[in-house]
């Protein structure tokens, strides 16, 4: 049986990413959040809205992201080709949809929040259960890896993304 835990490696820094991308994170996902509740995108944010965009798409995330982890059986990085196109095409369909707007906002300016803390690379769709599950994997982020990587040049950090 598959160990879905994947411990990090003994003195491996758990930050993937810089200043930059830090404050890029907080200042996006808090602005989805904050522009949500006050009604200025999707018209504002119903009880099951939240309930959805907080418990329910994480909750299903955690469990794809369990079953990915039992059939591939290692850690993923799927930061370019078809795991970057997928997580945009993902992205871009819940926030298009009027149903799925708010939800989608909420889950992903938490998500991005949550990165930030934890200084997670990659898109944010996996913060949450990364962060239950004690994991590192990634899929590609349209708007923040092209910025992680930009940073990690510029202060000739390793980029931790594809």
């Amino acid at each position: 049986m598959t160990h879905v835990i994947d411990q990090k490696a003994e003195g491996q820094s758990s930050r993937q990413i810089g200043r930059i991308g830090v404050l890029a994170r907080l200042g996006v996902g808090g602005a989805l959040i904050g522009l949500s509740f006050a009604g200025v995108l999707y018209g504002g944010v119903t009880w099951y809205e939240a309930l959805a965009g907080f418990a329910g798409l994480p909750a299903l995330v955690l469990l794809l992201h369990v079953a990915a982890v039992r059939v591939l059986g290692r850690s993923f990085r799927a930061t370019s080709g078809l795991g970057f196109y997928a997580s945009t095409a993902f992205i871009i369909a819940l926030f298009a949809l009027p149903e799925t707007g708010a939800i989608a906002a909420l889950f992903y300016g938490s998500s991005m929040l949550l990165a930030a803390a934890r200084g997670s690379a990659g898109c944010e769709v996996l913060a949450v259960s990364n962060l239950v599950l004690r994991r590192q994997d990634e899929v590609g982020c349209l708007m923040f890896s092209p910025l992680d990587g930009v940073e990690a040049r510029i202060t000739h950090r390793v980029p931790a993304i594809g």
